[in-house]
């Protein structure tokens, strides 16, 4: 799946340690790295302990909601790609975590040609959002154009008020 040098770390994170197994067995194939958890507070640790690029997340982990370790994750990591599985799931559960920033919702067991396009997927829109959140800052610090006279200066009021207005292209 993934040509890189390095594999991408993907965070499976499910209470039943056999899913936890099969989907990293499935995982290491498709040429990632994959790192377990079986409780949210080990998910967390592991998302603020170390570089993950993207996560799957059972919806019922034991006693915990997978919706609220969502909503820590993405107040970890805003831009981290969650894919929600679930044994349990309905309608409700995947519109409220697509809400919550899931980058999509699966039905245990999920089709791993299925899982596999999702996750390049939402790398692929995780990595164009950074490239486009770096373009955005390194725009804004801007080259300086050197130079201090009035016409210069006029010449950019303009370019300044064309590039806000509506009609610019």
């Amino acid at each position: 799946m993934t040509d890189r040098a390095t594999p991408q770390t993907l965070l499976i994170v499910d209470d039943e340690r056999s899913v936890r197994f099969g989907l990293g067995e499935w995982a290491r194939d498709a040429g990632f790295q994959p790192i377990e958890a079986a409780t949210a507070r080990e998910a967390l640790d592991a998302v603020r302990e170390r570089s993950v690029d993207a996560v799957l997340l059972d919806l019922k982990l034991g006693d915990e909601d997978g919706l609220q370790v969502l909503r820590q994750l993405k107040e970890v990591d805003a831009d981290l790609p969650v894919i929600m599985i679930t044994g349990h799931g309905s309608v409700d559960h995947a519109v409220r975590a697509m809400k919550t920033g899931a980058f999509w919702f699966l039905q245990k067991p999920p089709d791993l040609d299925q899982l596999g396009l999702l996750l390049e997927r939402a790398l692929e829109a995780a990595r164009l959002k950074g490239e486009n959140d770096f373009l955005r800052a390194s725009a804004g610090a801007g080259t300086n154009i050197v130079g201090a006279s009035s016409s210069l200066s006029r010449a950019l009021t303009r370019l300044e008020r064309a590039a806000k207005g509506s009609t610019a292209t």
